[in-house]
């Protein structure tokens, strides 16, 4: 027997889960955008407001992947020398996860594969 299908992709669970990581990247990104300042404040609000650009719908897949932005992370820090050099990349990948984050609790669903 399958089972049911409702409206809703995910369940409560998996967008509480969702819910907490994105606020605690939100707290993360404010943080870094504070300790740095500069053009890592620019870099947070832009890696926030990535995924809204319009576009094609490849391209906004793309937008809305998690290992796209945590790709940039990760490259970012290990990136060697001072912290101030990576600071502004590190920044907006880590706000870019923070809205795909709140997007996914907010919504219920992450990117369709269809």
């Amino acid at each position: 027997m399958a089972p049911e299908v409702t409206g809703e992709s995910v369940s409560w669970g998996v967008r509480w889960v969702w819910g907490v990581v994105g606020l605690f990247l939100l707290v993360w990104t404010v943080f870094e955008a504070v300790k740095h300042a500069g053009l890592t404040v620019l870099f947070g609000v832009v890696g926030f407001l990535l995924p809204l650009v319009p576009g094609s719908a490849a391209v906004r897949r793309v937008a809305l992947r998690v290992w796209v932005p945590l790709a940039v992370v990760v490259i970012c820090s290990a990136i060697p020398g001072p912290p101030e050099n990576s600071a502004a990349p590190f920044t907006f990948g880590i706000a870019w996860l923070t809205h795909i984050a709140l997007q996914r609790a907010a919504r219920g669903n992450g990117v369709r594969s269809s």
